[in-house]
């Protein structure tokens, strides 16, 4: 948790406190569940369950749980989490460097696994993941 607030920072923090009231709708849907406990209700069509219903059951009992998560994550939105970046200063000294390289037809020679331009471009690409700090160019002729 530590790391998200380092990371992260709310724009607008006082929006949080709105999630105070999800448990506040908890409540509510469950006193609400317990009073049509208790209702009389009359037999229909509707209460006929049959082996393909499943699905739909279990959808249409989750749809309080969705609101819920959606509001918390609207209350979330509201607060405007934005990612903080930190400026970090790096002492270290680079130098100028500009590769050339040649990509005529001579360099398709099966001398190199597997020829000399594949093979070039390996050792440029080492070359320049060792240099972090250095500045590159690249020109390339034929």
């Amino acid at each position: 948790m530590n790391v998200f607030f380092d990371i992260y920072q709310f724009d607008s923090p006082g929006f949080l406190l709105l999630l105070l009231l999800i448990p506040l709708f908890i409540f509510y849907y469950l006193k609400a569940q317990k009073k049509s406990i208790y209702n009389f209700n009359l037999p229909s069509a509707s209460q006929i369950t049959y082996k393909g219903a499943g699905w739909k059951i279990f959808i249409k009992k989750s749809i309080p749980y969705l609101q819920l998560l959606s509001l918390g994550l609207m209350i979330f939105a509201l607060a405007r989490p934005v990612e903080v970046s930190k400026e970090e200063e790096i002492k270290a000294e680079g130098i100028d460097i500009f590769l050339i390289m040649d990509v005529s037809k001579s360099m398709l020679a099966k001398d190199f696994d597997p020829n000399r331009i594949e093979a070039s471009k390996q050792v440029a690409i080492d070359f320049i993941d060792n240099r972090p700090f250095d500045r590159m160019g690249l020109a390339v002729f034929a």
